[in-house]
């Protein structure tokens, strides 16, 4: 750093200065204000100017100062003044600090900062607060602190309590998108251990980790942290508004606990040697929909759907190692007609646990925690009973000396003494057991749920583990509840459903739990049975359903359907007089014996669009007529299509996330370009394909074929896809029957997506094969990658970068290949080229019900 400065004034013994809070009287011009001192003698004041090398990154106008004592040695020397970061040097402005406010400099990183040395305490001090204002788009502040003096030192740069803060801000809107904290604490001034967010704290139920150990430990220690909350704001699109908020963070702390021991570890001090860890991570997800509408003259919310998730787990380590989580959330539905909350908790460990005997197993628990909890009631019947294991299940483990492996021997959930079927699952890391009851649980019920693990060491048996819990179910839903349906056919919101698409012209519920005790007789008084109702006229044809009990299966035949016609299926409780049953909705947890008047009207309902189109192979010839390809400057091929009716939301992005229900693939083999230029294209696709080691930059080999994945792929069964433009309608069936408009003026595109990646695999095997070549001109790449750490790196100039003496054949050594590839763009398809394209259609729960290919032609 160097120092540029002036000498202030020079002051006579018996003089102190005191920071000016403005000129007044007993002031210097300087704007520094002298107070008498008797215990000072001469001080010396010197305006300086102090920068790094490049001196915008960070310069300093500060007041030097040193200051006697009256009967000589020195009393202090300090630094004070202001900083700034990324702006030039201004020689004429004065130094300032203020202790209490921010820095407010014409420019936008600027700190103030005080550096103290006091001889007589042999203590060195020092001050950095930071303001940050980018063009009132980046906000943030924050504090650094230092102090050492014997016996005493700490860094803290932020704290839990006052962290530094960055905030990314939308000036014209006001609105914080994103927000930044962090801390680094070190030293003997360790800050107490923070809590979780309030909002987090609320949703899992956890607590401060290390509350009740402030007066345990010594202040001596290491801390950090991160946060980073994200919000969209208030979003707003015609009557609906919205806003999603996230957040997570961490907090880790090792402390010297001295000579604090717990209760029951034989009085050994806590951690190592007293250093004892404490940790969090957290994490948080809440957001909100509703709409806004005006009503009795004024503008309301209503709210549609208010969902907050957070999870959190905390730790102490090491000796005693304790860890403890939990997952929580809320939701409600139409502001509050339907709510709940939820909460999941686990512990790892126990505070203090003094592990015995010489195997590190013997009272290592391997079922941690069975759910649902022992004699809890009212269980809901649709629940599916888990274990947790504190260890992978099914998966050796090495401590170093032995090899550990856990396994099930059974997980079953028993009723009455018998045992109900399930379908075992592990998941999240083999470290949780789900047992999926086949059928709901029976309603009302006393049930346990029992799970018996072995552990063997070295392959021999080492010991047994049981749990087992008893809990009551509560009454079974008396409707099918959405969240209980695994596939269904029509899909709710269909708008191509092809009457005669189903091979034997049925349709279909099909469950997750079976409902049995739903089916297993009709409520007195009433009949159940299907009702499909057209929308344009509500007129009704009744039908009956059967319930296949092992399939887990409703089935139904459909009646006759009416093309482009949109109706509303249903299955009712119908009265025996004619009527359905009541309005009621029905519940998830209701009873099948309730009293007759809270019977259900209707247990199941969906709307859908009947197609214009009797069977998917129908609208398929008539895309072979419709489907027009194009091709673009950067060699990409799509065919274009302005069907009157397009494919809806489900045929091309599939439901709930599953598997769309319309699949094409191109052949690429066929293709006569494909197979002229199959030496070129199996280059560029290992090459895109395999990543390349740190070193393999300095050889040629990196192009060449060496991984060969090209011979492993299917191209006669290539994956493309139909897209579409996002400012296109959802092609879906409302909630209320009503269908999008102007849906048969929509474009859409089949993307011959893995022929296209050819011409970016192509463009990007050139680039890097042009940046191979400098370097073996001049030494280095693009990259900045340099042949001098190659080793025997041969170059072409020898001489230098002499002209025409670096020619790509012999960068690449007279690969004609590399050179043809460096040398040229992606050939283009010419006209002519003809694409055997394979068009496939499933129901889900079903399966394939079409697949036929057609022939489309590049003009």
């Amino acid at each position: 750093m160097d120092i540029i400065g002036d000498l202030d004034t020079g002051l006579p013994p018996n003089i102190s200065n005191v920071d000016p809070l403005a000129i007044a009287l007993g002031s210097s011009l300087s704007g520094l204000v002298y107070a008498p001192d008797v215990d000072r003698g001469i001080n010396i004041h010197a305006t300086v100017v102090m920068a790094l090398a490049k001196e915008e990154a960070f310069n300093v106008n500060a007041t030097f100062g040193v200051s006697f004592y009256s009967g000589g040695g020195l009393d202090e020397v300090y630094f004070k003044g202001t900083g700034r970061f990324m702006d030039a040097v201004n020689f004429s402005a004065p130094p300032t600090y203020l202790d209490s406010l921010l820095p407010n400099l014409p420019t936008e990183i600027c700190a103030f900062v005080y550096m103290r040395y006091a001889f007589a305490e042999k203590e060195f001090h020092g001050n950095f607060r930071v303001n940050i204002n980018v063009a009132g788009i980046l906000h943030g502040h924050g504090d650094a602190e230092l102090m050492i003096r014997p016996g005493y030192w700490f860094i803290n740069v932020g704290t839990p309590q006052k962290p530094i803060r960055v905030a990314f801000t939308i000036p014209k809107l006001k609105m914080t998108l994103a927000e930044v904290d962090f801390y680094f604490d070190i030293g003997k001034n360790i800050p107490s251990f923070p809590g979780l967010p309030g909002n987090v704290s609320s949703l899992t139920g956890l607590g401060n980790i290390v509350a009740n150990e402030a007066l345990r430990r010594t202040g001596n220690g290491f801390a950090t942290g991160m946060r980073f909350d994200a919000t969209t704001g208030d979003l707003k699109f015609l009557i609906f508004y919205a806003r999603f908020d996230l957040g997570l963070g961490f907090d880790i702390m090792l402390q010297d606990y001295g000579n604090a021991t717990c209760a029951n570890n034989n009085g050994e001090p806590l951690g190592i040697n007293g250093w004892y860890a404490s940790g969090q991570l957290w994490a948080y997800v809440q957001g909100k929909v509703g709409i806004r509408v005006r009503l009795w003259g004024k503008k309301r919310d209503f709210e549609i759907l208010s969902l907050s998730v957070a999870a959190a787990l905390q730790a102490k380590f090491p000796n005693p190692f304790y860890a403890r989580g939990a997952v929580g959330g809320r939701y409600r539905i139409l502001g509050g007609l339907i709510k709940g909350k939820c909460r999941f908790e686990f512990s790892f460990g126990e505070e203090c646990q003094i592990i015995g005997g010489s195997d590190p197993w013997e009272d290592q628990e391997v079922i941690l925690a069975l759910s649902p909890v022992d004699s809890l009631e009212s269980v809901h019947t649709l629940t599916i009973p888990k274990a947790n294991f504190t260890v992978p299940i099914n998966e050796d483990l090495s401590d170093g000396t032995n090899v550990w492996r856990a396994e099930i021997i059974y997980a079953s959930i028993i009723s009455d003494g018998l045992v109900l079927f399930d379908e075992d699952a592990l998941t999240e890391g083999r470290t949780v057991l789900e047992a999926k009851p086949v059928n709901a649980l029976p309603a009302n019920k006393w049930l346990v749920f029992k799970v018996k693990a072995q552990v063997l060491k070295n392959g021999e048996f080492f010991k047994f583990e049981e749990k087992e819990v008893v809990f009551k179910t509560g009454n079974s839903p008396d409707i099918i509840p959405v969240d209980n349906v695994k596939h269904a056919y029509p899909i709710d919101g269909q708008f191509n459903f092809y009457r005669n698409e189903h091979p034997d012209g049925k349709g279909f519920i099909v469950l997750k739990f079976g409902q049995p005790e739903l089916f297993q007789q009709d409520p007195p008084g009433y009949v159940r049975e299907m009702h499909l109702t057209r929308l344009s006229d509500g007129s009704v044809v009744k039908f009956p359903f059967a319930y296949i009990d092992y399939k887990r299966k409703i089935e139904f035949t459909m009646p006759s359907l009416d093309p482009g016609e949109t109706y509303r299926l249903e299955m009712v409780n119908n009265n025996i007089d004619g009527l359905v049953g009541s309005d009621n909705a029905g519940s998830e947890g209701g009873d099948a014996e309730s009293d007759p008047e809270d019977v259900p009207g209707v247990m199941y309902q969906v709307h859908f669009r009947v197609s214009n189109y009797a069977k998917f192979a129908d609208k398929v010839e008539a895309l072979k007529q419709n489907l027009q390809v194009v091709s673009y400057s950067t060699g990409w091929i799509r065919a274009n299509s302005t069907l009157d009716e397009p494919l809806d939301y489900f045929e091309i992005y599939g439901k709930d996330e599953g598997e769309e229900l319309v699949s094409t693939t191109l052949d690429l083999n066929s293709l006569n370009w494909f197979n002229q230029n199959k030496t070129y294209l199996k280059l560029v696709y290992n090459y895109g394909q395999e990543p390349i080691n740190n070193s393999d930059f300095c050889y040629l080999s990196q192009f060449t074929n060496k991984y060969n994945s090209f011979d492993q792929q299917n191209f006669s069964n290539a994956p493309i896809g139909f897209d579409e433009s996002i400012e296109n309608p959802v092609l879906a069936v409302s909630y209320d029957g009503s269908v999008p408009p102007n849906s048969d003026s929509i474009i859409q595109s089949l993307d011959f997506t893995s022929l296209n990646a050819f011409s970016v695999m192509w463009g990007d095997m050139k680039m890097d094969l042009l940046s191979y070549k400098t370097m073996k001109c001049s030494g280095m790449n693009w990259l900045g990658q340099s042949a001098t750490g190659c080793g025997n790196f041969s170059y072409c100039c020898t001489n230098g970068s002499q002209q025409g003496c670096c020619t790509l054949n012999c960068a690449f050594e007279g690969n004609p290949y590399l050179v043809t590839i460096a040398d040229n763009d992606m050939p283009v398809l010419p006209s002519g080229s003809k694409f055997l394209t394979n068009i496939r259609y499933r129901i889900p729960g079903l399966g394939l019900t079409t697949d036929k290919v057609i022939e489309l032609t590049k003009p």
